[in-house]
């Protein structure tokens, strides 16, 4: 519940995230994935354990896995 830690964590994966999606060749959904990504690392924060992975690790893990979401979501309609 830290919105200043959050800040700073949006300000500096929300562009790498971004750049992930447009190499990934994700490009026209690239904002969108960066909200739902961010969104999620904020509702599941402390659900991190840095003593499991880097927090980068998590964050594109969570990416990752957003994408395959959005993707399948997509497929189906």
């Amino acid at each position: 519940d830290d919105k200043q830690a959050f800040k700073e964590i949006y300000k500096y994966y929300g562009p790498r995230i971004k750049a992930y999606a447009i190499n990934q060749r994700f490009g026209q959904y690239a904002e969108v994935l960066v909200q739902e990504v961010m969104t999620s690392v904020w509702r599941n924060a402390d659900k991190y354990d840095p003593s499991i992975a880097k927090l980068s690790t998590w964050i594109f893990t969570i990416a990752r896995n957003q994408r395959i979401d959005m993707l399948r979501q997509m497929n189906r309609s």
